[in-house]
């Protein structure tokens, strides 16, 4: 899986998404995203690309709607997910914070 079928699959939540960060003052609620590897080796070369990504939902407020719409975009692609929670009490947003690790 690519940047870019990440990013086209966090679209179709409706919400904007941006790779690494959003442009500063970028209204609430957005997705960020990004990916690294953790591949498999075998025979001293990579035998399998494993893309791992995070996605993060940044919100003024909890929203359950939205965890729930992100998490169904997840679901309706078979990607295996797990998430956590964060408040960021300096610029008071909500964090849900999505990983995944995907071929």
């Amino acid at each position: 899986m690519t940047i870019n079928d990440i990013g086209n699959m966090l679209k179709e939540s409706e919400l904007p998404v941006y790779y690494d960060h959003a442009r500063k003052g970028e209204t609430l609620p957005y997705i960020t995203f990004t990916t690294a590897t953790s591949n498999f080796f075998a025979d001293n070369k990579t035998y399998q690309r494993v893309t791992s990504f995070r996605a993060v939902l940044y919100t003024a407020s909890k929203r359950s709607d939205l965890e729930s719409t992100i998490e169904g975009v997840f679901d309706a692609h078979d990607i295996p997910w797990d998430r956590d929670e964060l408040y960021d009490s300096g610029s008071e947003v909500f964090q849900e914070i999505y990983e995944s690790e995907v071929l």
